[in-house]
């Protein structure tokens, strides 16, 4: 299962970077890669639900690894297409407060969840059964 997981993960990233290539207005290219991701986590869930897992290190690994490159991707192009779609079109000023506000919302995230950060920067394996299993 590793290897297919890692082949639509290529797949997809060449995907993501024919769309940003190949579409002129950022707007529809956010929106199509949100698109494209989505489909392909839904892909990956009727996959698990058929498949299962061979063994605990394999959901981990994919818990860990595969959904997280994919997820993140996701929400980027999600945050993206908000603050770009809700970024005031006034002057500069109103714009900077703008994306100040929307920095301090992502530091206020990353301070909330720092425990858990640190945990996956540092390729931490000591609790992976408690975030990583399905259930827990």
């Amino acid at each position: 299962m590793k290897e297919s997981n890692e082949k639509i993960i290529h797949i997809l990233e060449h995907e993501l970077e024919v769309l940003e290539s190949e579409t002129e207005d950022v707007l529809q290219t956010f929106e199509l890669c949100i698109k494209l991701l989505k489909g392909t986590l839904k892909k990956l869930r009727e996959s698990v639900i058929s498949n299962g897992f061979n063994s605990k290190q394999e959901e981990i690994n994919f818990f860990k690894n595969t959904k997280p490159k994919i997820f993140s991707k996701l929400i980027f192009y999600i945050k993206q297409f908000k603050i770009k779609s809700k970024c005031p079109k006034g002057c500069s000023s109103s714009q900077k407060i703008y994306l100040n506000q929307e920095i301090k919302f992502l530091q206020d995230y990353l301070t909330e969840n720092f425990e858990f950060y640190l945990y996956f920067k540092r390729n931490d394996t000591a609790i992976d059964q408690y975030y990583f299993i399905s259930g827990n």
